[in-house]
Parts: structure tokens; sequence; C-alpha cells
């Protein structure tokens, strides 16, 4: 089950408890011989009962609607990480995203920190601070492009052909991909997501190189004045 299921679940039984709290804290203002309190209160029940269970039937057993992400769509991190999160039911993928949201966290991280050298060295509207800028936003354009297609790629992964696979020839799917077409197809899947993982790991370590190059200014200097 998804964060936001549960969030949902937490949220709807919390406020069905709140709104009855209320409602018996009313009625015990009333007097208690009532036929109103006491049809009241079986109502109350009745439709306790009713919502609870057919809230949380509906919140449980929803039907999941695929949302891809479109090349050129805007994205908050916080609607990537959401979107990794529903992703982490598909347990085959599970590994692939915890890096992933821990490789979004990273990026961000050194974008901070080569802004913060730049900002050091030169102003803002200077060609070279551009020049650097424009670098790191296309590359973390790429990152984040790669992002967009790892959840796209696990969003249409069909579990439960892939749970018959894997009963029917074990874990170790790859040793079938030239018995089964099947397997073949479903290996794609998970290499390829495999694959953009590895590729945002070179970005990341591209922004490493160029913290360190930008960094070695400090020794520019010094030897200036040396």
């Amino acid at each position: 089950m998804s964060k936001k299921n549960i969030y949902k679940l937490i949220g709807l039984n919390l406020g069905i408890v709140l709104i009855d709290c209320i409602v018996i804290a009313c009625m015990t203002r009333m007097p208690t011989d009532s036929t109103v309190v006491f049809s009241l209160r079986i109502t109350l029940l009745i439709m306790s009962i009713i919502v609870f269970f057919y809230f949380n039937y509906c919140i449980l057993f929803e039907k999941p609607m695929i949302k891809l992400f479109g090349t050129n769509d805007v994205i908050a991190d916080d609607d990537y990480i959401d979107a990794l999160d529903d992703c982490m039911v598909k347990k085959v993928f599970e590994a692939s995203v915890k890096i992933t949201k821990e490789q979004i966290l990273r990026i961000n991280n050194k974008e901070v920190s080569l802004d913060t050298i730049l900002s050091q060295y030169f102003d803002k509207g200077e060609m070279t601070y551009i020049k650097f800028d424009t670098v790191i936003d296309n590359t973390k354009a790429v990152f984040f492009d790669n992002v967009k297609k790892i959840i796209n790629r696990i969003t249409i992964f069909d579990t439960i052909e892939y749970s018959k696979l894997v009963q029917k020839y074990g874990e170790d799917l790859e040793k079938y991909i030239n018995i089964d077409s099947k397997v073949k197809i479903y290996q794609e899947h998970i290499d390829y997501v495999k694959n953009l993982v590895e590729r945002n790991e070179d970005i990341l370590t591209k922004f490493d190189a160029l913290l360190l190059e930008i960094s070695k200014l400090d020794d520019v200097d010094n030897e200036t004045f040396e």
C-alpha cells in the first residue's frame, strides 16, 4: 500500500472518531431518556459503521491510476519523491527506487554547494558564472529526465505477470531469457531502470568533478600571491 493511501486511511478513521465524539458530547446535554436521543444514537452507530466500511473498502481496493510524466512536464522534487514512494510497492524495483530517492537529495545538495562556491568567485552576471550555471542546469535536467523515465517504466511494469514468471522459473529469471520471450521483456524493463540509475550516478560523479575543479580556484589565487 502506498503512503498516500495509508494517510487517507488514518485521516478517514480519525475523522469518523472525531465526529462521533462531537455528536456524543452534544447528546450528553440532552435528556437521556429522550426518544430523540435514542434514535440519534442508533442513527450515529449505523452511519458510522456504513461510512467506516464503505470508505475503508474504497481506499484499500481502489485501482491505481496510471500517471506518466511527460518529457516537458515541470515537476517539483516532492512530486518525484511521492511518485517513487508509490513505486515502492513493486518490490523488484525497491533497491533502485531507494537509490534514486537518495540521488535526488544528493544532486540538490551538490547544486547548492556549487552555487555557493561559484558565488564566492564570480558575480551572477559574469559570463563565467553564467556558463557554469548553464552547464549545471542542463546536467540536472538530464538527471531528472532519467528520474521521469525510471518512474514511468516502473509504473507500467506488470507485477502480476512478473510474479507468475517468478513462480514458474524462480527468482533468477535471467537464465531463462532465451527460453521464454516474456522473461526477456520483463528483464529488459528491470535492466532499463538499473541502467538509468547508473547513468544518474555518473552524473553525480561529474558534479563532484566540477565541484573539485571550481574549488581549485583557491589554489590558483594562492599561487598568484606567492
